[in-house]
């Protein structure tokens, strides 16, 4: 396995890593806030984490365009909406619920 091979093997581990990270503790703290609310201090950590990379890697080049703002704000305002509306519907909700029976019969057989 060649350095590149390595490098793209332990970024796949750590994006598995903190994926399963934020799911448990998204978990744990829809009880104590609301889900909106927890999506934009995921967001704003990201953003946080990820912003000073940018400019580092991307040194001469990372400066938002005026005109690619109102895409972004866009792109961010249906992808938020669409995921309320959409993300908590009657069918997802009774495919869970199939899914739980399913899973809870294996585990006690």
């Amino acid at each position: 396995m060649n350095k590149n091979e390595l490098k793209i093997s332990l970024l796949m581990v750590m994006v598995t890593v903190f994926w399963a990270g934020e799911f448990i503790t998204g978990k744990m703290g829809v009880h104590l806030m609301s889900p909106l609310v927890l999506t934009f201090l995921r967001m704003a950590l990201a953003a946080a984490i990820i912003f000073p990379i940018m400019i580092h890697v991307e040194k001469d080049n990372w400066k938002i365009k005026r005109e690619d703002v109102k895409y972004a704000i866009a792109t961010g305002t249906v992808g938020m909406i669409g995921y309320h509306i959409f993300g908590n519907n009657v069918y997802e909700t009774e495919i869970r619920r199939i899914y739980n029976h399913k899973m809870t019969a294996i585990i006690m057989n």
